[in-house]
């Protein structure tokens, strides 16, 4: 059985995160910088929270609401991951879906994330849910694609 549920700590998803890293392309201002990194970088800060599923009491996905700069009235979405083995069954979408309910619950006006050029796969899912490209930079990641971040605006849903 898989449910969605809030970690209580990085430590909740340690093999998640070392799995992470290597499907993870830093941009090439910080080619080390891994999804641990960035976490544990805004693990104190609010609105610092930890989502994803579980299945059979393994965590299986993990999604990451970060403050987004000095704006208190959009929430920003770290690094988020679904494990190879559970890849293909939508759990990425499912998970942003329960994001956009948590932030919209919280009252955040909108939503910023970005990702890498190469990443169709996460860009088809925040396209798909209204999530709107609001800027890119070109060859920013270690592997020569670019950046794209986007916004979804939670005042017009």
């Amino acid at each position: 059985m898989i449910t969605y549920e809030t970690y209580r700590s990085l430590s909740d998803i340690t093999d998640l995160l070392e799995q992470s890293k290597d499907a993870f392309v830093p941009s090439s201002t910080h080619p080390a910088e891994t999804p641990r990194e960035v976490l544990e970088a805004h693990q104190n800060k609010i609105p610092f929270q930890l989502f994803g599923f579980v299945s059979d009491g393994a965590p299986v996905s993990y999604i990451s609401a970060l403050p987004y700069g000095d704006h208190t009235d959009i929430v920003a979405i770290g690094p988020m991951y679904v494990s190879q083995s559970e890849r293909g069954k939508g759990l990425g979408r499912m998970q942003v879906e329960e994001f956009i309910k948590y932030a919209t619950s919280q009252e955040f006006k909108g939503i910023f994330t970005k990702t890498w050029g190469t990443n169709t796969a996460s860009q088809k899912i925040f396209e798909s849910l209204g999530f709107k490209v609001i800027g890119t930079k070109e060859n920013d990641r270690i592997d020569g694609s670019s950046t794209l971040n986007y916004m979804l605006n939670l005042t017009t849903n």
